[in-house]
């Protein structure tokens, strides 16, 4: 008997999930350091799709991720909110 397209999309998604790459630190188009997370939706269990905007140049970036790279990009998100919350930085800190 054949495989059931569930089965198949978890294999795919399985290998996709054991080669991620990291969040992007910079834009791919312009190098800058400015990216946001726009968006985020669970596609697998242990496995996200995450969408990037650039503040520089305002390109889009999509990317699956892994709860490795979920964690890491929520530890310095919670990092970034509690250093505004304790005036540690403000939009002078971004300013080119």
């Amino acid at each position: 008997m054949g495989r059931s397209h569930h089965t198949v999309l978890h294999q795919i998604l399985a290998g996709l999930a054991a080669r991620l790459a990291a969040p992007p630190a910079v834009c791919a188009t312009c190098r800058s350091d400015a990216m946001a997370v726009a968006g985020c939706e669970v596609i697998a269990d242990g496995l996200w799709w995450i969408v990037f905007r650039c503040g520089e140049c305002g390109t889009w970036h999509q990317l699956a991720c892994g709860r490795g790279e979920v964690d890491r990009l929520e530890a310095a998100l919670d990092a970034g909110l509690r250093a505004i919350e304790r005036d540690l930085i403000d939009a002078g800190d971004f300013a080119p």
